[in-house]
């Protein structure tokens, strides 16, 4: 930035290029924090989706046992898929979540319900 024609001495120059370092300094700390908050919301969604994901598993699960023990009690209904293959769900559902693999699950769920995170919504 070079001053008008007016001022072009040595002192006018110098003030006007402090003037323009400040303001490429102050740009660049706005930026910065722009930036740590971008970071930020980065992680709060990461966690969010990571959490949805894990409800979404565990939601699979409890479709899949609940299917399954309807299934075996010969239970009947009016929109029961029956081409939907149980393995494919069970598959599905214990992919990645914890505590599911083997074992009776009953009750997973209303023991998770309490872990609900109120910022979500």
């Amino acid at each position: 930035m070079i001053p008008t024609n007016s001022d072009k001495n040595k002192g006018s120059i110098l003030t006007g290029a402090i003037k323009y370092i400040q303001d490429l300094q102050a740009r660049v700390s706005g930026f910065d924090n722009e930036r740590s908050v971008f970071e930020i919301t980065q992680q709060e969604l990461t966690r969010r989706n990571e959490s949805l994901r894990d409800t979404a598993q565990r939601a699979w699960a409890e479709t899949a046992k609940w299917m399954g023990r309807c299934k075996e009690a010969g239970l009947q209904f009016d929109d029961y898929d029956t081409s939907v293959d149980m393995h494919e769900i069970e598959d599905h559902s214990n992919t990645n979540v914890a505590g599911l693999s083997g074992g009776d699950n009953t009750g997973f769920i209303t023991e998770n319900t309490d872990k609900v995170d109120s910022t979500m919504a």
